[in-house]
């Protein structure tokens, strides 16, 4: 069995974020971590903060090590 995490980037910090998906990479029985390609914030305020997918991966793949990770969902 293979376990994953997904974070959604809407409503959140980039700080928050990375912290997060640090603590999957370092918490073993995660293999990997995913997030979406939205455009908007799905949930709560339309014009709320939403980060960019891919440029979010490719921060995230320099701040993490072990776990793969990915774009569960992409425009």
């Amino acid at each position: 069995m293979r376990f994953a995490i997904k974070t959604r980037p809407e409503h959140t910090t980039w700080a928050q974020l990375r912290d997060m998906w640090i603590a999957a990479d370092d918490f073993e029985v995660f293999e990997s971590a995913w997030n979406w390609d939205h455009f908007y914030p799905l949930t709560g305020d339309p014009a709320g903060s939403n980060l960019e997918a891919w440029s979010m991966l490719a921060a995230m793949a320099q701040a993490t090590h072990r776990i793969r990770i990915g774009c569960q969902v992409s425009g």
